[in-house]
């Protein structure tokens, strides 16, 4: 039997997640209202005028940001686009992302029409004499502009365009006709405009919108009429519960009654909550023990008694019993009486009585033909376990409110359960990622699989003030308590040039530790140093003791920076040359290295939440969320040429050149998969050593044992990374490279595989693979292939994965070059993975959806699911002669059907699949 985890929770807060339910859960859209902005429509329309484009809708997103954008035809059915184009009262129906809104447009009859019109009833009454082409010119003027009528104070009124004073056409009395059945009284039509002699004028009753008028602000629910405030301000709203109709103030005291409003109170949220929320369960206990409780016992006729006999009792507020049938009331501590009292929904009393109940008995049942209220009395004891349910027979205690499945939250701590986390485990159901931005901290959770979370830190406030990664790490589900599977802190990937910079790394330089405080101030960098062989330029202040200096550069034929002049300071002292403000010699004690930070400038860094910009700390949910940046590196030469020139200040700016761009878009889905876009721009002439635009170290967790799968390589050193092979004891560096050693010339390694392998039970438990689409940007094989000078991956002994996609031995980039890359990193789990594959997952680059299939067994007819890209079209972007698809056309719901054969000539098979 399935266990429930109960939780008390207020009806406010699941009307809150039933209606962000409606809105999110169903539709998953970004968009949480849409309004018609009202002063971008006018009250009417000439004839032939009105333009859809004029009008604005205000829209506010999830995140709370709004925006306004211009209506298009594309957001209205042809129907009304056509409609529009005659005269008389229109409701136009708006459509955006999924949320609805109308609006009326008011269409005038042609001018010509209205003008003709009253000519004729002027004449009937008498009042015009002339033909109509003599009073039309009388009161067209000379210069024969366009007018706009208006009735105001008894009088048809007509001005020029552009004018701002209205004359007197024609008074409205004197459009009426003798007294009897030919009578042409003036009335006003179903569309707020003029009818005369059943003529509609097509001429508004009402003026144009004043400017001060007064909004309607909705205050709340009351139970009565009398309930209503004595004090209010002017629009404020209330809804009166008896009747279930608006009353609005008129600001002195009285109140307007503006008819029936909908709203979700008297519904049953119950029914939502099962259809768009599976794992919410609302409570059968209709009663709420937070709302106001009175002392006493409720007697006929509905009052409640406060005599000395009732001291222990408690009268519950009004409940809604919300339809027809028998209900039970009941506590599992009572001992004595449980009185009732009914209400109509008018809120007039009914009937009411008493019953002796025990702890063990039926509890009290009253039927009812329809739905109203009941107040409930009962013993103060017993307030912590009433219960009010729909039924004929008392049942197990429930509290009121919702309760949380169990089923859907493993190993859950019931001291976790506060609203807040009720709403975060609704959005997390309904979304596949969360974001919590602190202060430029990221972090980001998703599930793994069925039973276990994933978390990526990262932060933006980085050595060179970009994004990067910190620690992966994974914990059973309804727990807090992650454990490490990836220090990934320098996972980013720089580039290289003569030296590498950018991404985690600065320029190299040597570090001066001085004898004692070397008193020297921002005012002195920039400053000109000397050990007797070599001058430095004094760049950064590391500290009281710790001094960064510059080397002098080197440059090539092309007038390239190539390297550095000369090495680290010799000697015990160094001597001041130029630009010092504190020119006291330097007493060395240590020489060592630095990096120096910033490395980069100009940066500008944005995050997205389903494409929606967020823009403060907060907690986001979202399907996909977006990490995009643009960095400069900066160019040695002109960082320390510039500092030089200009002494005294920091050389963190962004006045100083860069020598590349880099733009790099992070793309987080389910399980925290990855797609990593990035683009490189030659911003000066530069040469090139290996870059990569991924790079990783592997996933270490106690009690496992690393290992690595590498395809189309030939065994290098002893390692055949064709197989998963072991790599606990790996202590050396390969270079794998395309001259030499590819197992097929022109098929490059775009992929590498590491799985964690649980050493008790020999069983994959953790995987991460990492790698380049092999058919789009330049790291498609035959562009890499031009691109890499000659190393295609470099795994270092300290297990470091580095997939060159671009560069090596010095390649010579012209200013403008222009690169890019889509690479990927995702983490697999065990649990979603067959047992006769050695790996199996997606990525998803824009529209299309990668499939990649490794398997280093013989399979027949093996299938692999993709449940939500079923009818897809597939082609094949690259697959092994040993292995055969079947699905080769369309996903059908048994997925990606296969078969393989792999042998010790072919140790592997697989297929790279594009779906769309």
């Amino acid at each position: 039997m399935k266990q429930v985890l109960r939780c008390v929770v207020t009806i406010m807060l699941i009307t809150s997640l039933c209606m962000m339910s409606f809105c999110d859960k169903v539709i998953k859209l970004d968009v949480l209202r849409i309004a018609i902005d009202e002063d971008s429509v006018m009250e009417s329309y000439a004839y032939g005028t009105f333009d859809i484009s004029t009008v604005k809708l205000d829209v506010t997103y999830r995140d709370g940001s709004t925006t306004s954008l211009h209506i298009n035809c594309s957001m209205v059915a042809d129907t009304d686009i056509a409609n529009l184009k005659s005269q008389g009262t229109h409701i136009v129906t708006v459509t955006y992302e999924g949320r609805v809104v109308t609006f009326t447009v008011v269409i005038d009859p042609p001018l010509s029409e209205t003008l003709s019109l009253i000519h004729q009833l002027g004449v009937e009454a008498g009042v015009i004499d002339l033909t109509y082409e003599e009073w039309l010119e009388s009161i067209r003027g000379e210069d024969g502009r366009e007018i706009v009528l208006q009735v105001s104070s008894g009088f048809i009124q007509w001005r020029h365009v552009g004018d701002q004073n209205w004359n007197n056409l024609i008074e409205m009395s004197s459009l009426v006709g003798p007294k009897g059945s030919d009578g042409q009284t003036p009335s006003i039509g179903d569309h707020g405009t003029w009818v005369i002699g059943g003529t509609d004028t097509g001429i508004q009753v009402q003026g144009p919108k004043g400017e001060d008028g007064s909004g309607v602000l909705i205050k709340g629910i009351v139970m009565t009429y009398d309930d209503l405030p004595d004090a209010s301000v002017q629009g404020e709203l209330y809804l009166v519960r008896e009747d279930g109709s608006g009353h609005m103030s008129n600001g002195d005291g009285t109140w307007e009654d503006i008819g029936t409003i909908l709203v979700p109170f008297d519904q049953d949220i119950r029914d939502h909550v099962d259809q768009v929320l599976p794992f919410i369960h609302r409570s059968k206990n209709l009663f709420d023990k937070t709302l106001e409780l009175t002392d006493g016992f409720v007697i006929s006729p509905g009052t409640v008694s406060t005599d000395g006999a009732y001291a222990a009792y408690k009268t519950s507020d009004f409940i809604l019993l919300p339809e027809e049938g028998t209900y039970v009331i009941s506590a599992e501590s009572q001992s004595t009486r449980i009185g009732l009292a009914l209400f109509g929904m008018d809120n007039l009393y009914l009937e009411g009585s008493a019953q002796n109940v025990s702890p063990t008995g039926t509890g009290v049942t009253v039927t009812v033909e329809q739905a109203c209220y009941v107040r409930i009395s009962f013993r103060s004891s017993d307030l912590d376990t009433l219960q009010i349910e729909k039924g004929t027979e008392r049942t197990d205690y429930e509290p009121f409110g919702a309760f949380i499945l169990q089923e859907f939250i493993l190993d859950f701590d019931p001291a976790l359960l506060t609203e807040d986390h009720i709403k975060t485990i609704v959005l997390e159901d309904m979304y596949d990622v969360r974001l919590d931005l602190d202060d430029g901290n990221i972090t980001l959770t998703s599930a793994f699989d069925e039973n276990r979370m994933i978390r990526i830190r990262a932060t933006l406030n980085s050595k060179n003030g970009i994004f990067n990664y910190l620690n992966t790490s994974i914990a059973s589900k309804g727990q807090d308590n992650y454990t490490s599977i990836h220090n990934n802190s320098d996972d980013i990937a720089p580039i290289r040039t003569y030296t590498t910079v950018g991404a985690n790394h600065g320029y190299a330089l040597p570090a001066i530790t001085t004898q004692g405080s070397h008193g020297k101030t921002i005012l002195d960098v920039g400053s000109i140093w000397t050990d007797g062989t070599t001058t430095f330029t004094l760049l950064k202040i590391e500290s009281d003791n710790i001094l960064v200096f510059g080397r002098d550069y080197s440059l090539d034929s092309r007038g390239i920076v190539n390297g550095y002049l000369g090495g680290v300071p010799d000697g015990s002292t160094m001597i001041h040359v130029s630009n010092a403000v504190n020119q006291d010699d330097i007493a060395v004690t240590e020489v060592s290295w630095a990096q120096l930070y910033p490395s980069v400038n100009n940066v500008t860094t944005e995050i997205y939440v389903d494409g929606l910009r967020v823009s403060e700390d907060e907690t986001s949910h979202g399907d996909v969320i977006k990490v995009m940046e643009t960095y400069d590196v900066m160019d040695y030469k002109d960082l320390l040429d510039t500092v030089r020139a200009e002494p005294g200040l920091d050389h963190a700016r962004n006045q100083i050149d860069g020598i590349v761009r880099i733009t790099i878009t992070y793309e987080f889905r389910k399980g925290l998969n990855q797609t990593v876009t990035s683009t490189f721009r030659a911003l000066k002439d530069v040469n090139i050593g290996n870059c990569g635009f991924v790079q990783a170290v592997i996933p270490q967790l106690t009690g496992h044992s690393p290992f690595r799968y590498l395809p189309h390589v030939k065994e290098n050193e002893g390692y055949d990374f064709s197989y998963l092979t072991d790599i606990s004891t790996y202590d050396i560096s390969l270079s794998f490279r395309r001259s030499a050693d590819l197992l097929e010339e022109g098929r490059l390694p775009d992929r590498i595989v590491s799985w964690l392998i649980d050493d008790a039970t020999s069983k994959k438990n953790i995987g991460f693979v990492m790698g380049y689409l092999p058919d789009k940007s330049d790291t498609r094989d035959d562009v890499r292939t031009h691109n890499v000078n000659d190393m295609l991956w470099d795994l270092r002994s300290t297990r470091k994965m580095y997939p060159v996609a671009l560069g090596g031995g010095g390649m010579a980039l012209d200013q403008g070059d222009y690169f890019s890359v889509i690479a990927y990193r995702n983490y697999l789990s065990s649990d979603n993975q067959s047992e006769t594959l050695t790996d199996a997952y997606t990525v998803r680059s824009g529209n299309d959806l990668y499939v990649f299939i490794d398997t280093h067994e013989n399979n027949n007819f093996e299938s692999w699911k993709v449940p939500d890209f079923v009818g897809f079209n597939v082609s094949v972007v690259d697959m092994s002669d040993n292995f055969m698809l079947y699905s080769d056309e369309i996903i059908g719901e048994e997925g990606i059907l296969f078969s393989s054969s792999v042998s010790p000539c072919e140790p592997y098979a697989y297929v790279i699949l594009k779906l769309n």
